[in-house]
């Protein structure tokens, strides 16, 4: 897979995992003298314990939180896609699903994709996840946690859109430029 993805023109590697995950699971490009690597965690306290434990709700508030409470974080990642070399951006978290949902969301909503396709794009992630090895190995696929309800997505950009006016200015709002932007 990594030589794939290298073929693929993979230059730039953003894991929003936390240290706990890293050091659980760590990433194979870390070392790796051909990509630029960076961590920059959109949830410093996620640990399979932390996250067993907590209630079904969980993502219902975790997405506006994660929005609100990293706004520093989320500009760091902007900042490295900016200044990214020429070639393959490849962000991620564990599960590819929350935290990989949240940047790709502002990515998608940043050039217009309709709100329709943004959630769409979401919901597909629990569908990936069940046939993702690892997760079918260590995790309950009937786990809340895993689910991608789409209200989940949509309660998110409706925040964004009633609190900011725009994911544009969301984005304005953690320090980026509109010249970055």
């Amino acid at each position: 897979d990594k030589t794939f993805l290298k073929d693929y023109g993979l230059k730039t590697v953003i894991d929003l995992r936390s240290i706990p995950e890293l050091e659980q699971r760590p990433n194979p490009f870390v070392q790796d003298s051909q990509i630029v690597y960076h961590n920059v965690s959109l949830f410093e306290n996620a640990s399979p314990t932390v996250l067993k434990s907590a209630p079904k709700d969980f993502l219902k508030s975790m997405y506006i939180e994660m929005l609100e409470d990293h706004k520093e974080q989320v500009k760091a990642i902007f900042d490295a896609i900016e200044q990214a070399p020429q070639g393959t951006i490849l962000f991620h978290c564990a599960a590819g699903k929350d935290r990989t949902g949240i940047i790709a969301m502002l990515l998608m909503g940043l050039v217009k994709v309709p709100n329709r396709d943004i959630v769409s794009n979401y919901e597909v992630s629990f569908t990936n996840l069940k046939r993702n090895a690892y997760f079918k190995a260590h995790e309950d696929p009937s786990s809340p946690l895993l689910q991608s309800a789409n209200a989940y997505m949509e309660e998110t950009i409706r925040y964004i859109r009633s609190h900011y006016g725009s994911i544009e200015a969301y984005l304005l709002s953690t320090g980026l430029t509109p010249t970055q932007l």
